[in-house]
């Protein structure tokens, strides 16, 4: 079996190696553990014996090593020590994989049988080749351990060091030793005065991470490298170490480089235990990882609440979206027949027709909150931009103070967009009302202004991603604040806000850059601190024509026949009623579904349709249908809902039903999906 032996001292090399091979094994032999990963990368071996004190890479990180590799971890590990002999030496050895613990000096037939246990152990056991375990600590576990060993050893070979001194030959080979475990530290490891508090030994980890050399170190303090601590708060800090009220403390805190670069760091400090030479001894871990790894926790754990909070919003907004729908049904329908029973050029005329135009703008607001509830597209629809943006301004300035003026430069002759109008108009509201927040405390001017530009060739004022044609330039100008430049490249990241708790979520900017960006349009911003912030939208211009809209007034139609009006809510099972006599149909209606299918099954061909709403109790309106479309199979049935997570249009289409109408319904859509369904 080709069996590693690793060693410093080349006189225990020899003694191994002498025993081992006239016992029939095949050895090959390391001085350390970096020069033993070596050969081990170039020859398979099937046994593992090592040292631990060792220069460059101790016995205890070359174990480590070996069970973190998934290719290596399987080979038998004995370490086979003199320095390292307590209990807890032998216990965390076992903890990081090792599979024998012998310490210095073994007699050879005692060494020889452990050998030939652990070796008998791999033919007892195959599956240890696959299934051996790494580590059975956490890192920081290893670490700390690691350290409460190194340091116990430290304090061991200090004493030493003072009751050898009486040949100064023994004592310099103990420091040799103290000074090689300090070099071999995973971690940046400082011994400093108890009094002065100046440096007296600094391994190469400490070294090599901040950029000083021995001789740099020598005259300096850890307040030189510890940028947070003046003297006195230094002091204050280490003074239950030096009355003896603690023997460790532990503190983070900032280390400065040479260089002026600053990295976090966690500190264990704590008092020699040799009474004739006091000295603080410190392990220092650089935990920058650690800190970003802390950092980048905490943003997505930040991403992930605002999320929460926003899918949150979409299920509360989906539930509302039934009953906003049903009231404005109401209001709708209501204003639709006192249209037709006012004078056209009235002024009563002309107020229900505002109340008519904001009824549709809520209307296609609450199409946008199901929208966002469920995640589906917008339809768009050629629109005139200047008449968008001049609805929108003069929503806004009754909202705003009267310290900011609103200057409009809105050509009507720019052309015509593609456009979902309730989104360019959220898009617009959501800038305005940035600029007014940067312009509340001071004042100023909002500038919205529109335009046209011929994009042939791509240009360093332009936003790449915009192709050659045409484009209206929608601008947003104020005469604020400014945005940092800093951040100016930040803020459209979905969740970032400058803004202070309660006054918004970071997600507004977001969502404009993302109704412009499925517009095919792009957006820039321009921002000089103390001058104020220009937004430019640019959206495609398109040859499509602009339907005109042909419903101000309920349509009468003198038609016949009697329909089945069914909805739980009675004003609107009343106006159902008034606007199907409008349309010149009989009408039965009734707000129980059960009820319903009652007076159906008494007289099925007495109706020649039924509108029925989908949530209603006892009965929903898909169960009515099936139940009706089973004493009638040809009965056409319109299904009616202001939300519903169950129902869609083509489940309704699958159950049979002609027809799928979202709340509120308009008189025209009424009218229009009777005639078909009976056609």
């Amino acid at each position: 079996m080709k069996t590693l032996i690793v060693d410093d001292k080349r006189e225990s090399l020899y003694l191994l190696e002498q025993m081992l091979t006239t016992s029939g094994y095949d050895v090959t032999t390391a001085t350390n553990g970096a020069e033993a990963l070596e050969k081990l990368s170039a020859q398979e071996c099937g046994l593992i014996i090592s040292d631990i004190l060792m220069p460059v890479m101790d016995g205890f990180q070359f174990c480590k090593k070996i069970k973190e590799d998934p290719r290596q971890r399987s080979i038998p590990f004995i370490f086979y020590t003199a320095t390292y002999t307590d209990a807890k030496d032998e216990q965390f050895a076992l903890s990081l994989g090792a599979d024998r613990f012998i310490r210095k000096p073994s007699e050879p037939d005692e060494f020889l049988r452990h050998v030939k246990e652990v070796t008998q152990s791999i033919q007892t056991d195959p599956p240890r080749k696959t299934d051996r375990p790494a580590c059975t600590l956490e890192e920081t576990e290893v670490l700390q351990l690691y350290n409460e060993r190194l340091v116990n050893r430290l304090e061991k070979k200090l004493v030493e060091l003072e009751h050898e001194t009486h040949t100064r030959k023994k004592g310099e080979a103990r420091q040799s030793e103290l000074l090689q475990m300090l070099e071999a530290s995973l971690n940046e490891l400082y011994i400093f005065d108890f009094d002065t508090l100046t440096f007296i030994e600094v391994n190469s980890g400490a070294r090599d991470n901040l950029g000083y050399s021995n001789e740099e170190l020598s005259g300096l303090t850890p307040l030189d490298l510890m940028v947070e601590f003046s003297s006195d708060s230094f002091n204050r800090l280490v003074r239950p170490i030096r009355t003896g009220e603690e023997q460790r403390i532990q503190f983070t805190t900032m280390h400065r480089r040479k260089n002026g670069t600053l990295y976090p760091v966690e500190v264990y400090l704590e008092r020699s235990t040799s009474a004739s030479l006091p000295v603080f001894m410190a392990i220092v871990l650089d935990i920058t990882e650690r800190k970003h790894a802390e950092d980048a926790f905490r943003q997505t754990e930040q991403k992930l609440h605002q999320l929460q909070k926003m899918e949150a919003l979409g299920t509360l907004s989906a539930g509302i979206a039934h009953d906003f729908n049903n009231i404005l049904g109401a209001i709708l329908g209501y204003t639709e027949l006192a249209l037709i029973k006012t004078f056209p050029n009235g002024e009563i005329y002309q107020n229900l027709q505002h109340v008519l135009k904001a009824g549709h703008r809520a209307k296609e607001l609450v199409a946008h909150i199901l929208t966002f509830s469920r995640q589906v597209d917008q339809q768009r629809i050629p629109i005139e931009l200047h008449l968008v943006v001049k609805e929108a301004l003069d929503l806004l300035r009754a909202t705003l103070p009267s310290t900011i003026t609103i200057e409009q430069h809105l050509p009507s002759r720019l052309g015509v967009v593609l456009a979902d109008p309730t989104q360019i108009h959220q898009v617009l509201m959501n800038l305005c009302t940035n600029a007014e927040h940067a312009m509340r405390e001071h004042g100023g001017t909002l500038t919205v202004s529109l335009d046209h530009m011929d994009v042939s060739n791509p240009q360093d004022s332009l936003p790449h991603e915009l192709n050659p044609g045409t484009y209206i330039r929608l601008s947003i100008s104020d005469t604020g604040n400014g945005i940092p430049p800093n951040i100016q490249n930040r803020i459209f990241e979905p969740f970032f806000t400058t803004k202070r708790l309660g006054e918004g979520t970071g997600m507004g900017l977001s969502v404009v850059h993302g109704i412009i960006a499925n517009h095919e349009g792009a957006i820039t911003v321009e921002s000089t601190l103390g001058e104020g912030t220009r937004f430019d939208i640019f959206l495609p211009r398109t040859d499509a024509v602009i339907e005109s809209e042909m419903h101000e007034s309920l349509p009468v139609h003198h038609k016949q026949g009697c329909i089945l009006f069914v909805d739980d809510e009675e004003p609107l099972t009343q106006l159902g009623q008034k606007m199907l006599q409008q349309l010149g149909y009989e009408a039965v209606v009734r707000t129980s579904s059960l009820e319903a299918l009652r007076v159906f099954r008494h007289d099925p061909f007495h109706y020649d349709a039924v509108i029925t709403d989908q949530t209603m109790p006892h009965l929903t309106g898909d169960a009515l249908a099936r139940e009706l479309l089973s004493i009638r199979p040809e009965l056409p049935i319109i299904l009616c809902t202001g939300f519903s997570y169950t129902m869609t249009p083509e489940k309704a289409r699958a159950l049979g039903i002609r027809a799928f109408l979202m709340k509120p319904i308009l008189s025209h859509e009424l009218a229009q999906t009777i005639h078909r369904v009976l056609e």
